[in-house]
């Protein structure tokens, strides 16, 4: 889930918009909808997939103004890597409710735990060979908040809910976050954007 989603995602976002880029990943809950039915044959609700389906189009009209489509060979090679994560991702969802319920003496906390070191070395192993990191870049106020944010926030608490929801409901229900993700870095961007015109002025 962490390494084969963000990896990709991460990558394909040099050569796609960010508004591309936000539907495509929010594909999730709609291929773990077609994973179950098709692949698993369970049995899935038409108030599911309308949600899912609503979701997806509102994702669609929120990034529309920001949309932007290519033909470009490397445009193309981004738009099926991330398709390709959210594949990952979706099937790792799946496989979670199983794996929940085989370590049920586990807490969410602790399968977290482990997804996320696991997948972040492997993210680190990846960067290491294909990344020049500038070590003082990391040191800015900026990025050591985003660093904490996305730690705290985004991995140990999101992530550590996610297990949770899974084992009180199904994978797709806590799959939905993808839908709200883009509002708030919309909302977010839109903050910082406010702050930056604001400072230039002063």
């Amino acid at each position: 889930m962490t390494f084969g989603a963000f990896s990709t995602l991460y990558w394909a976002e040099q050569f796609l918009s960010s508004g591309i880029a936000a539907v495509l990943s929010v594909t999730g809950p709609l291929m773990i909808l077609i994973l179950q039915s098709f692949v698993m044959h369970h049995t899935t609700s038409r108030t599911t997939v309308f949600g899912c389906l609503v979701g997806f189009f509102g994702v669609i009209l929120l990034m529309l103004p920001s949309l932007t489509v290519s033909a470009g060979a490397m445009w193309m090679i981004g738009y099926f890597a991330i398709l390709i994560g959210e594949l990952a991702y979706s099937s790792g969802a799946l496989y979670s409710k199983p794996a929940i319920q085989r370590y049920s003496h586990v807490s969410p906390i602790a399968l977290n735990a482990v997804q996320m070191m696991y997948g972040g070395l492997m993210l680190l192993l990846l960067s290491a060979f294909t990344e020049h990191v500038r070590v003082e870049s990391l040191l800015t106020a900026n990025a050591i908040g985003s660093l904490l944010y996305l730690t705290v926030i985004g991995s140990m608490v999101g992530h550590s809910l996610f297990y949770w929801l899974v084992s009180k409901t199904n994978p797709v229900f806590p799959a939905t976050w993808l839908y709200v993700s883009p509002l708030i870095a919309l909302v977010i961007g839109l903050k910082l954007k406010i702050n930056i015109t604001e400072t230039y002025h002063k």
